[in-house]
């Protein structure tokens, strides 16, 4: 039997659940890679980080395969708020997508960027929202509802960023930043689950995604925010939009 040699990354893996779960051509494997990548590069270990998670849909699963300590609850948002005031050293990473939304609601992420919690919270965006509530009709208005960047800043948070998995290196750069900095962070990654865009025209394989990207995701540091609302995949506003420090 060949004997298996020691990975760089084997510290933050749960070897265990390997492979992971996620479908080929999803984007939370590169976002996890990325986050390991960048943890080792910061020369931080898995003990220094506590993973908040709620435990439900894809995104609830990265906890699963990573060798993290782990709190799982039904309201991440106020879990992660709760662990943080009781554990001020810690440092404390927010997986989310939106189905956490759906059912959380967003109180607990406000409450926390409002107290200026040092919590890094990544929103990995798979469109769920987009696609069963996007529009709310009022009067015959058709009104956008889904733009958390805007939202994280309205309530004081102190950095801010967007990227698609094929701005990976971007990503590390802004997960570095944000786990360097005091106060709230909040990175939102665009990734469209593959179920709900299966009709789409952006599925197909991991080349045929990164290409949609690469030829629709732009960057613009200064764009504001109250233009950085994503209706579909054909126009995405990337970049770094705030860092109060």
């Amino acid at each position: 039997m060949v004997k298996r040699q020691k990975h760089p990354f084997d510290a933050f893996l749960k070897l265990k659940n390997i492979p992971t779960v996620w479908c080929p051509g999803c984007g939370i494997g590169i976002v996890v890679n990325t986050f390991i990548q960048t943890l080792k590069k910061m020369g931080l270990e898995a003990n220094q980080i506590t993973l908040i998670s709620s435990g439900i849909s894809c995104t609830g699963k990265i906890s699963d395969h990573l060798n993290f300590k782990t709190v799982e609850s039904e309201n991440p948002f106020e879990e992660a708020a709760e662990f943080k005031q009781k554990n001020p050293q810690s440092r404390v990473v927010l997986f989310f997508n939106d189905n956490d939304l759906i059912v959380s609601g967003t109180k607990g992420l406000i409450q926390s960027c409002e107290a200026g919690l040092e919590i890094l919270a990544v929103l990995i965006n798979s469109f769920v929202c987009n696609v069963l509530f996007f529009h709310k009709k009022y009067q015959g208005i058709s009104e956008k509802i889904f733009n958390l960047p805007r939202l994280m800043n309205h309530h004081g948070a102190s950095y801010i960023a967007r990227w698609t998995p094929l701005h990976c290196r971007r990503l590390s750069y802004s997960i570095k930043e944000a786990l360097s900095k005091p106060g709230f962070s909040f990175i939102e990654v665009i990734s469209p689950c593959l179920m709900y865009y299966a009709s789409s025209g952006y599925e197909g394989k991991t080349i045929d995604r990164m290409g949609c990207y690469l030829e629709n995701a732009k960057i613009n540091n200064e764009s504001p925010m109250k233009d950085l609302t994503v209706e579909d995949l054909d126009h995405i506003v990337i970049g770094k939009f705030l860092d109060r420090s």
